[in-house]
């Protein structure tokens, strides 16, 4: 499970909930004031698009070119911008 993953397990989505999405959006339920900072504006179809946030957490997460280090830190600042600290186990 990605950063994400372990955040909406954080804000009381179910791992259920989170099975087989590959992005925030996929979580109608994610809609909340815990996690908005993730949603942009609404697109074109109506329907809410990824945080210039969200997307970077997901790309630093999955990027195979950076370190551990430079991941977490990366990650760490983003979440920070929310006022959530993160602890990277």
């Amino acid at each position: 499970m990605c950063c994400l993953g372990y955040y909406g397990l954080a804000c009381g989505l179910s791992p259920e909930q989170l099975m087989n999405k590959e992005n925030p959006i996929e979580c109608s339920s994610w809609n909340s004031s815990l996690s908005s900072w993730l949603f942009g504006s609404i697109s074109l179809n109506g329907r809410f698009a990824s945080s210039e946030d969200c997307l970077n957490l997901m790309g630093y997460n999955d990027d195979e070119d950076i370190d551990d280090e430079t991941r977490e830190a990366k990650i760490t600042a983003i979440f920070a911008k929310h006022g959530i600290q993160v602890e990277f186990v």
